[in-house]
Formats: C-alpha cells, sequence, structure tokens
C-alpha cells in the first residue's frame, strides 16, 4: 500500500474494510452484482455492514445496471436476506429505460407505433407492462431491437451476430437495458447485453445503451440524497468501466471491490489494481479518492 500513496499523491489508498468509508461518508451509492451478490448468493460480510450503515444512520441507495425494474429487485433482495428497511431504494437501468420508453422520450421511438423484437433469454414480459409496444418474434417485422436479459458463455452467445448484423443492414436502432458487457459466474466470464450492443455498433448499426457509466443514472442516484453534499456520498462498486468511472465523472468518491470484475485494472497473480493502470484514471480526477477495498465488509 505504501508505494501506491506515495505515487498517488495519496488519493488512491488501499483499506481492509468499509469502516474507515462509514465514519468519513453519509450517503452511499452501492452497486449490487459484484459487491453486494453474485447472482445466486450474499458475499460474507455484506448483510451486516448493511446493518451497521443502518445503525449508524447513513443511506445506502443501490445503484445497478440490472434491466430488472426495482420492484423486481426488491424481492430479490429479500430473497437474499436482504430487507427493505437496510436500505433507502434502488434505480436501475431498467428502471431509466422504462421511463423514458413511458414518456416516449426516446428519441428513436418518437412518431412511431413500435413493433419490437426483444432479446430476453428468461422471457420475462412484465417489463412490458403500460408500454404501448408491441412484441414480435421477426426481424423483417420489428421497428427496434431490445436486449434486456442474456447470459452464458460469450461463444454460445456468437450465434446472435447474423440476427444483429440483419439488423444493422435494416438500420433498426438498438436499444440495450444493460451496458455491462460481461460478468463473472463461479470464475468464468459470461455474457451481457452490453457486449451485443458493442457488437451491434461494429457491424455500423446504432445502438443507444442504458446504464452505469451514464451520467443520467448517477444524477437519478443523487436524487435520493436531497439533504447530504456530495463530497459526503461514496460510490461502491467492482467494475472501472461503469462504477468507478461514471462516478468520477459525477463528481463521486468511490471505492472499488477487488476483484475479478475490476477488468483490466487486476492482477489475478497478486489480486491487487495494477497501478499503472490506475495512475491514468486518477491523474484525471485529482480531487476526488479512489479507495481500493477486499469486500463490503466492516
Amino acid at each position: 500500500m505504501e508505494h501506491l500513496e506515495i505515487i498517488q499523491q495519496k488519493n488512491a489508498l488501499y483499506l481492509n474494510n468499509m469502516l474507515p468509508l462509514c465514519a468519513q461518508y453519509d450517503g452511499f451509492v452501492v452497486d449490487l452484482w459484484g459487491v453486494i451478490h453474485n447472482g445466486r448468493e450474499l458475499f460474507p460480510g455484506v448483510k451486516d455492514c448493511l446493518t451497521y450503515l443502518h445503525e449508524q444512520n447513513k443511506t445506502v441507495v443501490f445503484l445497478t445496471n440490472s434491466p430488472r425494474r426495482s420492484h423486481n429487485i426488491v424481492n430479490l433482495l429479500s430473497s437474499m436476506g436482504i430487507e427493505k428497511d437496510l436500505y433507502k431504494t434502488i434505480f436501475s437501468s431498467g428502471d431509466l429505460l422504462y421511463k423514458d420508453l413511458l414518456s416516449c422520450s426516446e428519441e428513436t421511438l418518437k412518431n412511431q407505433q413500435p413493433r419490437c423484437l426483444c432479446i430476453d433469454e428468461l422471457n420475462d414480459h412484465s417489463f412490458f407492462e403500460k408500454l404501448n409496444i408491441e412484441l414480435v418474434e421477426s426481424i423483417h417485422k420489428a421497428d427496434f431491437l431490445l436486449i434486456t436479459n442474456i447470459s452464458g458463455p460469450i461463444a454460445e452467445a456468437r450465434h446472435y451476430q447474423t440476427m444483429l448484423k440483419m439488423a444493422a443492414k435494416r438500420e433498426l436502432p438498438l436499444i440495450c437495458a444493460n451496458a455491462d458487457k460481461t460478468v463473472f459466474v463461479n470464475g468464468h466470464e459470461h455474457v451481457r447485453p452490453g457486449l451485443l450492443a458493442e457488437w451491434y455498433q461494429s457491424y455500423g448499426g446504432r445502438s443507444y445503451v442504458y446504464g452505469k457509466p451514464d451520467k443520467r443514472m448517477f444524477t437519478e442516484a443523487l436524487k435520493k440524497f436531497p439533504h447530504i453534499p456530495a463530497d459526503k456520498i461514496i460510490m461502491v462498486g467492482d467494475n472501472f468501466d461503469t462504477d468507478i468511472k461514471g462516478a468520477l465523472n459525477a463528481g463521486l468518491d468511490s471505492a472499488v471491490v477487488i476483484s475479478e470484475m475490476t477488468g483490466s485494472f487486476y492482477d489475478s497473480e497478486t489480486h491487487t489494481l495494477t497501478l499503472e493502470k490506475l495512475t491514468p484514471l486518477i491523474k484525471a480526477h485529482p480531487d476526488q479518492s479512489i479507495y481500493c477495498i477486499p469486500g463490503f465488509a466492516v
């Protein structure tokens, strides 16, 4: 830790746990997957940390790139043992997208009777409740594509490429409900919707991606802290491209949970961050702090 503090002028610090941050900050914007749970169960110490924050009268807002709407995520967290009294609210990329679709503010959907080809491997159509959108199964009948839920090894997702190329030729807009490109499941990298959006752009298609690091996500999160100044709010995440860069661009300090999800910043041999990768990011935000923690635990 010492060499990192000296080289980085002490605005990137390794911590043993969350306790110093609990003392320094009053508001916590917290990612879910990779920080709170792995999709199946909570990480060690998470519930105790949330309980401690609650007892200290701290405010916790979960900010996630999940395509699910927040009321569905409440149920998921409850099933894992995280009850509603341990956090203030949840805001998801699915919430932001739904808000845009409901108000017809999305530029590509104005003045249309939109027909949607939805890529949703969970086959969950509850997202479309109260939306004036017709679901179709053929790329030739669609006005736009929407990607909500996709998982599995990247190699298995490549069968979507033919359809995406056809849609790009038709100049159909693609809306992506989750900016995450990959996630680690049981140590293996799995695909997420953001990767398909990236492929689509490479084919010349137009894609509209929802979720962190989009500043609108952080703007919505900060609305949940009306009486807490920004310098007393910190983002806790595990992904530099979405959580940390998004927080820095929104003017927030951040703490990264060191794991495989830190991507190119992660050194798998030492289980630490790669200093050379971190340096440009810190230099670009000299007035903000980046903390490194082993997990969301006290």
